[in-house]
């Protein structure tokens, strides 16, 4: 979080939102187990959206809707949708984009594989939607970001 605070990189303010909300979820798998009762079904329910949140970051790559998630950890629509973006502060198609592009991030600056190729492994459905969600998040577009990064390490490497 220092590094994205400090070097702020396009995106830098989603992408630490994603990493205080896995310090967050560390932190409350640490917590000891003797919680007051006040706390239980607020824990229930943090639990649930942490089951959730932990799917999403597995199975990110695969189609992801409210209603399939709702579905499969058997929980009405709105409720998650309610619960969620209490709990995370995101909405869920907030969160679900922003853990598909930190893939897609991380894949631009570490390997050579197409924007298209990218754009299918962190689970963007086609290639025009990958790169709207993109620039509207960073400020960039895939290849720009990819093109700014690799300056950066080319800058690093005649440095060091």
């Amino acid at each position: 979080m220092i590094h994205e605070d400090t070097k702020r990189p396009p995106g830098f303010d989603y992408y630490r939102k994603i990493l205080l909300m896995e310090l967050l979820i560390f932190i409350q798998r640490k917590k000891l187990p003797d919680q007051n009762e006040y706390f239980v079904e607020t824990n229930r329910t943090h639990k649930k959206i942490s089951q959730i949140i932990h799917f999403i970051n597995g199975n990110f790559a695969e189609p992801l809707s409210l209603e399939y998630i709702s579905d499969r950890f058997s929980i009405s629509t709105s409720h998650l949708s309610r619960t969620f973006k209490d709990t995370t502060g995101f909405t869920f198609i907030e969160y679900v984009n922003n853990t598909r592009l930190k893939e897609a991030r991380s894949l631009l600056q570490d390997s050579k594989l197409t924007v298209s190729e990218i754009a299918e492994r962190a689970g963007f459905g086609n290639l025009t939607h990958f790169g709207r969600v993109f620039k509207t998040m960073t400020g960039t577009s895939p290849l720009k970001y990819r093109k700014q990064n690799q300056v950066d390490e080319d800058n690093i490497s005649t440095q060091a």
